[in-house]
């Protein structure tokens, strides 16, 4: 054959092989492309809704939001305006604020001082004053006040342009004066409504009326009707309402319509409209363009009715955003959008006021919505994840909902389980042997992969209908846990084995999980775990957690996986994880009491787990643990549902959220962890005595708080300026030189306050400390050194000078003291004679009535005992015999009883005066209580003593006592004891008192001797 007629065979073939190369790299292309942007077509943006009232105030419909130079988020409504300082809310109503007139606020224009401009509905333009925390008016010369502020914009020079029901006013930020707007020809737009008005980094202006678009070009005085070379384009300037204005980095002019899409303006003058934004049926359905916001290098646009679209290139698409509060019907009106300090984009809409990251670059939230049905409609519930052999994740969600989600294609597809299965959520997913997929709800149905068409078109007849809560498969065998325990199936449905009661091995039928390993399948139950054999169809329990034993907290079995190289389980108590064989899986990650609600092995030896309320943590193989959370990109009020966990085959693992889908790249774990957030605590408000100070006087870090003498009362209240995660800070203060340990304030949204009253005076520190669940060991301090002064008579000059005085007056006194001192001293002398003098007889009549009894004048008690013990000591020395007596008088109660007490005192009187006579110096007579007396008769036997005291009996029966005119006989009963130096004097006293017993008992008036 000729070189002639091979050449175009030669040519074909060589365009092959091109074409082929061509298919191959783009095959490489979409191998090497990273795991989240193959997922990009379903990826949404999480918005993280403020003032949604689940913890403090609700706001639904937001009118506009901006932010301020110091951080703060202001935000519009119809009746008034809010503040928010961190987690202080602070609200200006309109009907409490004198300068607003109904409180509908339209925008919001922060100043390089911190004040900020507000423009409402008919109040006009004001003013807030940092400096006072009020507002006041922004008018025309002679005094009247603009109405319906449609926009307030940057002036090149300072200040502010303001677009008004009446027209385009200028404002130069030097005074209160609002000037008008030449529009051209000496003619004033004062009869012009102005919706917008932009001014270019050129200095060229741009305004929206109500009559179409106009510019003023640099150097100019007035401005001219805008002419647009597409006719087309300028047919809708001239008969569209122009609402929104906005420039971008080229110096490309955005013009938003009331319902004809969006216009682009180049430099060059020439303009085009987005694809998906020309005309009335683009994205935006008809509706008005609310709001641009330039985000990086795209154009992002708020609509009134869909929600938020964006542009890059040219062409325009729909932003799935994610809500987390407001949910339900159809229209999404976004009235403003602004990018805040942190990059965050902040909206006003009519599903209250949210913030969301534009880029995320750590966990990545797929949208779950059906097809047709944004996602900020309804909640994105799923509760089943699983990732088929052609690496497309299906979606098990409730009522029976599956969604196939490819990356390959960016494709979604959904199919809806007939009846009975569409009953109960989809709670397991999983592929058979055969590639077949199987899917688990209120009974089990098999789905072709490649038609989505159902077996039998619905539940397979042969499993039983019951609520089914996990399934696993391998092979030729699929395996299903429920409520009645395990079934085994085969590819066909036929059910093999159950295992329906304990008596397998199974401690309890209700079973919430399955995983499989080779030769055995793990069950997660209620009551613990167990490993059945499925040779032996036995189960055998496997012990979970730490070492304190099987505790509540590790048998119920939350979540479960396996993988070639690992068992794993997550309890209460925390995750627990065992190499294959193990007959015990120990606690390896607690979780303080939250339940560990899906995990999965990363394929590596470690793993991946979403704990309640703690986020989303890995461990690997060395036990490192990583936590991501609201600054990773978890929403704070993400909840994840149980086994909602698949690892695809690159190692990105999914997880089965409230909100849809989160996903976790493989490169999570190679990004570099972010620098913590700046949460460092500010004063956003201070009281004293209940009056409030305005914010410009707050204290910053590093600065003096000096209270008035006056003030008994401090309330400060403190908060970090960061609204991404605020349920999950802790707050806490201790002020230096008064409190020993931080206090801690309650969270929940609850703004931190620090009270204090009445101040010792002094110099203090007050220390004011975030934390963040997200950063152990982190904390963010802020000192404020307070001060609390002294009154003018604690002042150090008043003290110096009080000092001064005091010396010389002690000086003077002194001084005065010798003068007189001599004089003195002589008589001095003569008094100290004289009171010594008195002093020894007062000593002396005082020890008498100390030791005295006032009624008989016989020693007392005390006084008794003491010369007893005295006699008792001289006894250890001389020996000798004394008689200690007891004498009770007789009848005495009677005497009381029929003469009354006087007259009793009376006989203990005169029975005194009788010893007193009868006794010898030497003798003791002490009153030992009541009617009985204690008489010590010192150096006499006991012959001595008896005829003593006979004497003495003989006496009293002879007394006679007078009182009132009556004879009062007196008697009494005596007992005698020998003392013994050897026995203690109670030991004489007790023998004494036996003896007075006996006497006593044999008849009262006589005397009775110790028979010792």
């Amino acid at each position: 054959m000729s070189d002639l007629a091979l050449g175009p065979r030669r040519a074909a073939n060589r365009r092959w092989c091109v074409l082929l190369l061509a298919v191959w790299l783009l095959c490489l292309d979409a191998l090497a492309a990273p795991p989240s942007s193959r997922w990009q077509a379903f990826a949404a943006l999480r918005a993280h809704s403020v003032l949604d009232g689940e913890n403090g105030p609700a706001l639904r419909q937001a009118t506009t939001v901006a932010q301020d130079r110091r951080g703060r988020i202001w935000i519009g409504e119809n009746t008034g305006a809010w503040r928010l300082d961190g987690d202080l809310v602070k609200r200006y109503p309109g009907a409490e604020v004198p300068e607003m007139a109904a409180g509908f606020t339209r925008a919001f224009f922060p100043l390089a001082n911190g004040d900020v401009l507000l423009g409402g509905d008919r109040e006009g333009v004001l003013r807030w004053h940092r400096e006072t925390d009020r507002f006041s008016v922004l008018a025309l010369a002679g005094g009247q006040r603009l109405s319906r502020i449609n926009a307030i914009e940057p002036r090149a020079g300072g200040g502010a342009w303001i677009g008004a029901e009446q027209g385009l006013f200028s404002w130069d930020g030097s005074s209160d004066v609002l000037r008008p707007v030449d529009l051209g020809g000496g003619v004033t737009v004062d009869s012009t409504r102005i919706f917008d008005v932009q001014q270019m980094a050129d200095g060229t202006l741009w305004i929206a009326a109500a009559s179409g678009l106009y510019r003023r070009d640099p150097g100019q005085q007035h401005f001219v009707p805008v002419q647009l070379a597409d006719a087309r384009l300028q047919q809708r300037l001239r008969t569209q309402l122009i609402w929104e204005l906005a420039a971008d980095a080229r110096g490309r002019l955005w013009v938003g319509l009331m319902q004809q899409g969006v216009v682009v303006i180049e430099p060059d003058g020439s303009a085009h409209a987005p694809v998906g934004l020309d005309g009335s049926d683009g994205l935006h359905a008809g509706t008005t363009i609310r709001s641009f916001l330039a985000v990086d290098g795209q154009m992002w646009l708020g609509t009134d009715g869909q929600g938020v679209l964006a542009v890059a290139q040219g062409q325009a698409r729909r932003l799935p955003v994610t809500l987390s509060a407001f949910l339900g019907g159809r229209n999404f009106h976004v009235f403003e959008l602004i990018r805040a300090r942190d990059g965050r984009v902040w909206a006003a809409s009519d599903r209250g006021v949210f913030h969301l990251d534009p880029q995320p670059q750590g966990i990545v939230e797929l949208d779950a919505s059906r097809p047709g049905e944004p996602a900020y409609e309804q909640p994105n519930m799923v509760r089943a994840l699983h990732v088929d052999g052609r690496g497309r994740l299906w979606l098990g969600m409730f009522a029976g909902v599956i969604q196939v989600l490819d990356p390959a294609t960016g494709q979604r597809q959904m199919l809806r389980l007939p009846p009975p299965l569409d009953a109960s959520d989809v709670v397991a997913i999983v592929s058979g042997g055969d590639g077949q997929v199987w899917v688990a709800s209120n009974g089990v149905a098999v789905i072709d992969p490649d038609t989505l068409a159902l077996r039998g078109g619905g539940a397979l007849p042969t499993v039983p209908v019951q609520r089914y809560m996990a399934m696993a498969g391998a092979g030729q065998r699929i395996w299903l846990g429920g409520r009645e325990g395990v079934l085994e199936l085969d590819l066909h449905g036929q059910v093999l084995r159950t295992m329906a009661d304990v008596r397998s091995g199974l401690r309890s039928n209700r079973v919430l999980n399955l995983a499989w390993q080779p030769g055995q399948l793990w069950v997660g139950t209620a009551e613990g775990l167990h490993r059945l054999d499925l040779a032996s169809w036995q189960a055998q329990h496997v012990a979970v957690g730490s070492a304190q034993g099987d505790l509540p907290g590790n048998r119920f079995i939350a979540s479960l996986a396996t993988d070639a190289q690992q068992v794993l389980a997550g309890t209460l108590e925390g995750m627990s994880a065992a190499p294959v064989g193990s007959t015990r899986l120990p606690l390896l990650l607690p979780t303080q009491g939250k339940d560990v609600r899906a995990v999965i092995g990363d394929g590596h030896g470690g793993a991946w787990l979403a704990v309640r309320d703690q986020g989303i943590v890995h461990r690997d193989r060395s036990g490192q643990v990583r936590r991501f959370g609201a600054h990773a990109g978890l929403h704070p009020q993400t909840q994840v549902h149980g086994n909602g966990i698949a690892r695809a085959a690159d190692g990105t693992v999914f997880i089965a959220a409230n909100s849809g889908v989160l996903m976790l790249p493989p490169a999570l774990l190679q990004r570099r962890q972010p620098p913590p957030p700046d949460l460092q605590p500010q004063v956003v408000a201070l009281h004293l005595d209940g009056e409030p100070v305005a914010p410009s006087q707050l204290p910053a870090d590093g600065g003096l708080l000096r209270l008035p003498r006056t003030v008994e009362r401090v309330a400060l209240a403190f908060s970090a300026l960061d609204y991404l995660a605020p349920t999950q800070r802790r707050y806490s203060y201790r002020l230096e030189g008064l409190d020993s340990r931080w206090i801690d304030l309650a969270g929940d949204n609850q703004v931190p306050l620090v009270l204090y009253s009445r101040l010792p005076v002094g110099k203090y520190t007050l220390v004011l400390r975030t934390t963040s669940v997200e950063y152990p060991g982190v904390q963010w301090l802020a000192k404020i050194a307070l001060e609390v002064p002294p009154a003018w008579y604690q002042q150090r000059w008043v003290w110096a000078l009080s000092a001064l005085l005091l010396i010389g007056m002690v000086a003077a006194g002194v001084h005065w003291r010798l003068r007189v001192a001599n004089r003195r001293q002589r008589w001095l002398q003569r008094r100290v004679q004289e009171s010594t003098a008195e002093l020894r007889a007062a000593n002396a009549r005082l020890a008498q009535l100390v030791g005295e009894d006032a009624l008989t004048g016989l020693s007392n008690r005390r006084r008794g005992f003491e010369r007893l013990a005295e006699l008792h000591n001289w006894r250890q020395r001389m020996p000798g015999r004394d008689c200690v007596v007891l004498m009770d008088l007789d009848h005495f109660k009677q005497t009381n009883d029929r003469y009354g007490h006087l007259g009793g005192d009376a006989v203990l009187r005169a029975v005194g005066e009788l010893l007193r006579s009868q006794l010898r110096a030497i003798d003791i007579a002490a009153r030992y209580g009541g009617e009985e007396l204690l008489l010590v008769l010192v150096d006499a036997d006991q012959a001595e003593g008896v005829a003593t005291v006979e004497h003495l009996s003989a006496a009293l029966r002879g007394l006679v006592v007078a009182y009132a005119g009556q004879q009062i006989p007196v008697s009494a009963s005596f007992g005698l004891a020998l003392s013994d130096p050897a026995q203690p004097i109670e030991q004489w006293i007790e023998r004494a008192d036996a003896a007075l017993y006996r006497a006593k008992r044999g008849g009262r008036g006589r005397v009775c001797v110790d028979q010792e």
